[in-house]
């Protein structure tokens, strides 16, 4: 009996050594199925967010079957922000700025090309003067001349202004009285002697006539001169308004030489020129360039989400240009009118199915979102 004993230990003493490999990785996997069970499966079996936990191999029903009972914990209620993310798509976009071209002239610089950056006020492009310089100048001859007919008004020379001069009706019509005086002295006279018969009928008829003629030029007078007197305010009126004409059409020709001088009316990107060195400008307001002024993301979101998205609201921004990398950005403006597209061009036909059991189409509103910083 000990010779069997002895034999079977050293046999199993053998059987050891020579399969201590693997017995040494099966201790292992079965350290490893320990620890996978306890710190794995284990938490995912108690984890009261899993489906296996309410099923019937489940924690709890195990208790239930065991008699034993469930574990209860209790938590204070706490206020918390739940934050709804809504996304949209589209691209970055611009205000095109058309900046055009007014007088009709010879183009003799052109200062910038496309894709330059340029700052409100930038010159742009110049325009030959030489024109315009010749206009001014003759404008600056209409004022010395309105100015010197309206010293000429105040002095009662002026040509055609003959019948506004009171003074000269004045003595016209002092002479006219005179003569109407002296004719009355003589058809009466006359009229004495033709009663004693001294002259005859047809001498008193013919000094009868020089009086009616001598009274109808006194009447004539004094009609003249009261008009003259009326007149001759409205005379200096119509004189200082052709000085302050002239004047107007003078600063119009010194503004008009500014547009010869094309600048940039706001900062952006110059998009397109449509001008060149040596080119006759031959309609005036032609655009002579585009600026893409500003930079915002226009995106497309769904007419579902209309209720979510508010002016003032932060927005994060990925561009397919800058991958990777995120933009920070607030929505400012909101437009309020859906549409079928998505973001690129209309479409012209519905969208797969999207579980409604019918062709849908994408009904979007469009939403301005600025960058905080603009992309560099």
């Amino acid at each position: 009996m000990n010779d069997i004993l002895k034999n079977g230990k050293e046999l199993a003493v053998s059987v050891l050594r020579e399969n201590r490999l693997w017995l040494a990785a099966l201790a292992v996997a079965a350290g490893l199925l320990v620890a996978l069970g306890w710190f794995v499966l284990r938490p995912a079996y108690l984890d009261t967010n899993s489906r296996f936990y309410t099923s019937k191999l489940g924690y709890p029903s195990l208790l239930r079957k065991a008699g034993k009972p469930l574990p209860v914990g209790a938590a204070s209620a706490q206020v918390r922000e739940f934050r709804h993310a809504v996304m949209g798509e589209g691209t970055c976009a611009s205000e095109p700025i058309l900046v055009p071209a007014i007088p009709m002239a010879r183009v003799i610089r052109v200062t910038v090309n496309a894709g330059e950056v340029v700052e409100e006020g930038q010159v742009l492009a110049e325009l030959d003067t030489t024109r315009a310089r010749i206009k001014r100048e003759s404008a600056k001859l209409a004022v010395s001349t309105a100015q010197a007919e309206l010293e000429r008004v105040r002095a009662g020379s002026a040509y055609v202004l003959a019948q506004e001069r009171p003074e000269v009706e004045t003595i016209n019509l002092a002479a006219e009285e005179e003569r109407a005086a002296l004719a009355r002295e003589k058809v009466e006279r006359f009229r004495s002697a033709e009663r004693r018969g001294v002259v005859s009928r047809a001498k008193l008829l013919e000094i009868e006539t020089e009086f009616t003629e001598a009274e109808r030029s006194l009447a004539q007078t004094r009609l003249a001169k009261r008009m003259a007197e009326a007149g001759v305010a409205q005379s200096l009126l119509i004189a200082e308004n052709a000085v302050r004409d002239a004047q107007e059409a003078l600063e119009h020709r010194e503004a008009e030489l500014e547009d010869y001088v094309v600048r940039a009316p706001a900062a952006g990107v110059i998009e397109r020129v449509l001008i060149h060195e040596g080119e006759y400008n031959q309609d005036s307001g032609k655009p002579a360039f585009i600026i893409a002024s500003g930079l915002w993301f226009e995106a497309c979101f769904d007419q579902s989400d209309f209720a979510l998205v508010r002016e003032g609201q932060e927005a994060e921004v990925r561009l397919a240009a800058y991958a990777g990398e995120v933009f920070a950005g607030t929505v400012r403006r909101i437009v309020p009118v859906v549409s079928f597209n998505q973001g690129g061009p209309e479409i012209s036909r519905p969208l797969r199915p999207r579980g409604t059991g019918s062709p849908e189409w994408a009904a979007t509103f469009k939403v301005r979102v600025e960058f905080d910083a603009l992309p560099s």
